[in-house]
């Protein structure tokens, strides 16, 4: 990509993996190569309580994809506590309102086991939420969809991580 007397800056592709590549040369025989595996970059992005309830308001839901389960599990994560936190903020807040959290799946593997599997996630976080982080459990109620209701295409790696989510959908 980009030469000059003693270095060399270079992109390699091997399959679908992209590695970028610098070689130096002090012009002796002696040089270095360094290179850097490209991979993409994860963002971790906790709505606030504030753009949960601008979403409630504008579109009727809230999507998260901060809620961690492993695979084929119902146990969240660890990982989840951020997301828990401004969900609670949010419900905490607006006491009247009701609205049911919304459990969803790729389509990957049985439907009804993944019928059955977003049910159970969606529970784990009302319980969570109630138990954990004081939200009055009257305020949310569990559902699941498998994958009935996707966002994007389950074609794709992506598509299926855009569609394994929670949603809080007013009642």
């Amino acid at each position: 990509m980009y030469r000059a007397d003693n270095y060399l800056y270079g992109k390699l592709k091997k399959g679908t993996d992209i590695y970028w590549v610098y070689v130096y040369t002090d012009g002796s025989g002696y040089y270095s190569v360094t290179s850097i595996k490209e991979e993409k970059m994860k963002q971790e992005v906790v709505a606030s309580a504030e753009e949960i309830k601008s979403n409630i308001q504008e579109e009727g839901k809230a999507i998260f994809y901060g809620i961690y389960f492993n695979t084929g599990q119902a146990a969240l994560l660890p990982e989840s506590a951020a997301t828990l936190t401004e969900m609670a903020k949010f419900l905490k807040l607006n006491p009247n309102m009701q609205v049911y959290i919304v459990g969803h799946t790729d389509n990957v593997g049985d439907f009804n086991q993944n019928l059955v599997l977003s049910k159970n996630r969606a529970n784990a976080v009302v319980t969570e939420l109630a138990a954990k982080y004081g939200v009055n459990k009257t305020q949310i109620n569990a559902q699941g969809v498998a994958s009935l209701a996707p966002v994007a295409s389950n074609a794709n790696d992506a598509g299926k991580a855009k569609n394994r989510r929670v949603e809080m959908v007013l009642k």
